[in-house]
Parts: C-alpha cells; structure tokens; sequence
C-alpha cells in the first residue's frame, strides 16, 4: 500500500532495499556474546576467532573442528576479528533475503504478502546459523532449476558463492555443500552435456574463499579427510536420545517436505526428475542428522527451522513451477481441503515444538532491541562492545586467577578464554578443543604436537581427570610438574625427556559385560588397545544415525570402581588402563601410581544387546609402561 503512488521500478527497489535493511538489523550479530567460561562450547569457540586473527592454516598448521572461518559460526566478541565478523554475516543475510525476494517475485503480486512471507522467515533464520546455510542449499536447488529453464545465472551463483564460503565454517557444511554440487553437476550433465558450470564455479569459489581465508591449497585434501573423518565419529561420540516428540515433528515435516518435491519434480525429464528428488532428499537426511545425532533443543531447532524456512520457499517458488505455469496455483483451488490439513499439520507441529523448546521465542524481542542499539553503537564509532569485553575479561580473570607464566604455555582444558583473558603467551592445542578429540587420529595430532619442537615451554592442566590416551603419555614424557598455578597445575618442559616404554605382555580375547582379570599385573602400569569392530548395519547407522553408547568398568584392588566412556574409534589406539579415572595431579605427582589402588579387572559394560552394532567378540592387547 505505502509503494503505490511509485512507479514499478522504484517499488521494487524501495521493497529490496527495506527488507535487506531488516535482514541486516536482524540476521547480522552486532550485539554478539563476550568471552566467558561459563559453557565449553563457547570457551573454545573463541580460538577460531584468534586463528582468523593469527592466519592460520586449519589444514596445515592445526586440526580445526570447524574451519578457517569457524568464527562466522561463533558470533562472539573479538576485537580482531569483529569486523570480519559482521560483514561476513551481512554478506550471508543479503544473499539469502535477496534469494527469497527473487523467488517470491515468480508467483506472488502483493508486496504485502512478499513481505510477511521473508520477515517471517527471516525472524526464524535470526535464531539459528545452521539453518541458514541448510536453506542456503535449499534454494540453491531452487534456484538451479530456474537457471536451466531460464538462462538467469546470477541469483544461483549467488547462492553457490554462500555454499562455497560455508565449506570453510563446518564440517556439516562441508558435506552437505559438496552434495548439493555433485546432485546439480549431475543434473547439468544429463541435461546440457556440456562442461558443468556448477561444478567449475564450485572449483573456483572453493579457490577464491582458500585464498581469503588464508589457507594453502595443499590443505583441503587433508581439511576435507579431517572434516569427514569427525562428522562420521560425532555420531559415536556425542550421540544422544531425546523426546519422541520432537522426531514425530521433523517426520511429519519431512513427509509434507517429500509429497510436494515429488509431486513438483515429477514434471521433469525422466532422469532430471529422480535427481532433483535425490538432491532434496539428501539434504533432508543430513539436516536430519546434525539435528537429531545429539538430540536436543539447540540441535532439534536446526532441523525445525531448516525444514519449516525450506518448505516455505520451495512453495512459494513452486507455485507456477515456473513463471508463468500456474499449476500448484491451480491445484490448491481445486484441493482446498488439502490445504486445509497442511495448515492444521503445520499449527499442530508448530504448537508442540515451540511448547517444548520455548527459548525459541523467549526473550527474542529484548534481543533485538539490544541488537539494534548496538548496530547504532558500531556505526557512529562508539566503544560499547569494547568496554563490555574488557569487563568479561576482568570477569574471568577475578574467577580463575593464574600467576604470570614466564614462556610460551598452553592451556591444556577446553576453558582456554582464561589465556586470552589474561593474555598469556598462548599457543593454541593442535585440535583446538579437548572434548573435540573423537578419534584416536586427532589424539595422535595432539600427542605428537607435544613432542615436537613447537610445543610450549609450559602447560596449564586442569587438575581434573582427563582421557588417558596417547597425549597424556606425552605431557608425562615431555613435562614435570612445576607447580600449582592457583586454578591449574603448571607444568614445566623437561630438558631431558623422561622415556617411556611401553611393552606388550598379553593378548586376550574379550567379550561385551565380561570380566577381563588382571590381578597378576596390578603391580604394572598398564597399556590397554582394544580392537572393537562395528558390523555393516553399526557403520550404516553410525554414518545416517547414532550408536549407543558403552562403558569401561575398572574394578581396582581396593574394590572401588571407576566407569569411563569407551569411545571405539578413539580407543583403538590405546590408553592407559591404570590412569583411567585418575587425577592429572596424580598422575604427575605419584609416578608410577602404584600407591594408587592398583586395577583388579575391567569389563566393557553395555546397558543392552550391542551386537547389531559391534562385533561382541574383540582383542585385547595389554602392555605395561616402564620410565
């Protein structure tokens, strides 16, 4: 109504220009969060902005569990890297709205309609970054189409150039990204039989963005491995059940999602229609399980939204299929009691996900207030953030109080903001978090990195109990205890290495809740590798689901017991027995832990059947360490 009295030209560019002013206010983290201890996952989410800051390589010179640009998933306050931060945000917002105004523009008049449609979508997109680049694929499909019907190149490139950038933020993205690419150079090819333009650009976009993220092209083969290597791990190690509820949501969703795609894709060539299909339907699978691997609220929400945001634009897109062929127009009139149930289904769903998960739309107003003064903050050169960083600093540093560290220290604990906070001389763990060491190839990076000539003169442990894998044996071999640091152990690099050797004694064969006796060896310390294989339905599951999880029982002499995760695919490397369950303090402190309780048995315990998953019977191979 307000766009009138303009000419068509102006409307439209009055109509752009105010939905990509909201996008921007909205979807772009001005107002980010500030260094804190508070949650693990923000601790150590701070490093990847002071590997942007530091340039380094996340093939070469690190193991990242995201990518290069790992920060842009990480909206939080670095004074380094938060320019760099909300540009990158503003330039994701733009091509999405900017995408959705396009689509729009095919089938629907109304402004006013266009406009409830996109800020709809656009309140759910400020909510949840994974979901953006899950409908980023989404209308890259969209959009794909479009361009081998009409020729219209640009707004599908745009989009390219988003999935191309993501590549270097997460692993998910990463596989779901290069997906998308080989489904549309796939179509490409049966459709033009000419040299695919999606899968050059890709090339060159992948080029352009390893370059800006100052990453060397020799890095991504070893980039993408890592990258494939912990998206297929995840599921062992951070696997987690949640309501039925939920699933029965994103299920329903999916169904509605897969009736249209098919009854709009059927219309295409034979081969054509069977690919689009597949291509969407891969994207929902891997939207399914980054959502539902670790299921709970903040990971269900990512598939809610992305499927919700995708279905909605594929509609609005889909309405004429193409412009000018008005056919699921037509439809809906003669199938209005269809309609009918789709609202229903969708105000059901809707109704149960928000009643469960209500921090979706809590406090979402005073957010956006917030965000909107410190928009206004940044633009007129004020220091609001500034100030409110230096004082989330002198936070942390009133919490954990660390006595100055003369030399280069790294900061052994997933909590590794206490070094910035007191910026210390921090040299950054090879895999950037602990927590994130899922596979016995990133604990060989850590373990290894210790050993070098690139490691720290100083470690800051925690004194709490900590996985006894192969970096342990390191921090033993390499460092002695220096002293206690207030909040941590501080740990000294040895001039001479205390050599450790570790020597196979014993081979067993094990099986699941069996006993595995070792009384006649409590008077060693002792070095455990457990071959665990899963079945062909347990590698199946664990790369489209989730595995259950196991434990290790360690029964010692005193008949105390410890109970440990035992992560397969980490474990197979082995670690040591008798320090599982025990203190770093203890471990540097008592040598050879003898004085501890020595271990009597250990049993791989399973709360039930596991044998569709793994192989019940396995091998054990014990060893002893001697230094």
């Amino acid at each position: 109504m307000m766009f009138k009295h303009l000419n068509k030209n102006t409307r439209e560019i009055w109509f752009i220009a105010t939905l990509l002013l909201i996008a921007v206010l909205t979807m772009v983290p001005w107002y980010p969060d500030f260094i804190q201890t508070i949650s693990a996952d923000e601790a150590y989410s701070y490093v990847y902005h002071e590997i942007y800051v530091r340039r380094l390589d996340c093939g070469y010179d690190m193991f990242c569990l995201f990518g290069t640009w790992g920060f842009w998933y990480w909206p939080i306050y670095h004074p380094d890297s938060y320019n760099m931060l909300i540009l990158s945000h503003i330039y994701v917002s733009i091509i999405i709205v900017y995408s959705l105004i396009h689509i729009s523009s095919w089938n629907i008049d109304s402004y006013l309609a266009r406009s409830i449609i996109i800020v709809g979508i656009m309140m759910l997109l400020a909510i949840d970054l994974d979901a953006r680049i899950f409908l980023v694929n989404i209308l890259f499909l969209i959009l794909f189409k479009s361009y081998l019907n009409t020729g219209k190149i640009f707004p599908m490139v745009l989009t390219l150039t988003v999935i191309s950038f993501s590549f270097f933020v997460k692993p998910t993205f990463v596989l779901i990204g290069m997906i998308t690419v080989i489904m549309a150079t796939f179509i490409e090819l049966t459709r033009t039989h000419k040299i695919p333009l999606v899968a050059f650009s890709y090339l060159l976009l992948i080029g352009l963005f390893t370059y800006l993220s100052g990453m060397g092209i020799m890095s991504i083969p070893d980039y993408l491995l890592k990258s494939i290597i912990f998206s297929v791990s995840y599921a062992e190690v951070f696997s987690q059940y949640g309501p039925k509820e939920d699933l029965l949501v994103f299920i329903v969703l999916s169904l509605i999602f897969a009736w249209i795609v098919v009854k709009i894709e059927w219309r295409q060539g034979r081969i054509q229609k069977y690919l689009f299909i597949a291509g969407y339907a891969l994207i929902v699978m891997i939207i399914y399980k980054s959502s539902f691997t670790r299921h709970d609220g903040q990971h269900v929400m990512h598939g809610y939204i992305a499927l919700v945001t995708g279905v909605i634009s594929y509609v609005i897109a889909s309405i004429g299929v193409y412009p000018g062929k008005k056919y699921l127009k037509d439809y809906i009139k003669k199938n209005k009691k269809l309609l009918v149930v789709f609202i229903i289904v969708f105000g059901v769903t809707g109704s149960m996900f928000l009643s469960r998960h209500p921090s979706i739309y809590q406090g979402k107003i005073e957010k956006l207030n917030t965000n909107v003064e410190a928009a206004i903050d940044v633009i007129s050169g004020g220091d609001m953030l500034l100030s409110l960083h230096q004082k989330a600093k002198n936070i942390i540093i009133n919490d954990f109080p660390v006595d100055t560290v003369p030399g280069s220290v790294l900061l052994w604990d997933d909590l590794q903001t206490i070094g910035f906070a007191h910026e210390l001389d921090l040299v950054l763990i090879p895999t950037v978090a602990l927590s994130g060491v899922v596979h016995h190839r990133f604990e060989k990076i850590n373990s290894d990195f210790l050993k070098s000539d690139k490691s720290p003169d100083y470690i800051l442990a925690s004194k709490n109990s900590i996985y006894p894998g192969r970096s342990v044996i390191s921090i033993v071999e390499n460092y002695k205890f220096d002293k206690s640091n207030q909040s941590f152990l501080q740990l000294k690099k040895r001039q001479n290495k205390n050599e450790i050797n570790i020597k196979n004694i014993r081979k067993i064969d094990g099986k699941f809740n069996q006993k595995i006796n070792v009384i006649d060896l409590s008077d060693k310390i002792l070095w455990v590798d457990i071959k665990i294989s899963k079945t062909i339905v347990g590698e199946v599951i664990g790369l489209a689901y989730k595995l259950p999880h196991f434990f290790i029982e360690i029964e010692r002499v005193d008949g105390s017991i410890d109970r440990v995760p035992m992560i397969a695919s980490l474990n197979k490397d082995g670690f040591v027995l008798s320090w599982s369950g025990i203190s770093l303090y203890d471990i540097l402190n008592r040598g050879n832990l003898l004085e501890n309780s020595p271990v009597r048995n250990f049993t791989l315990r399973t709360e039930s059947d596991l044998s569709l998953y793994y192989d019940p019977n396995f091998i054990v191979n014990i060893s002893n360490i001697s230094y």
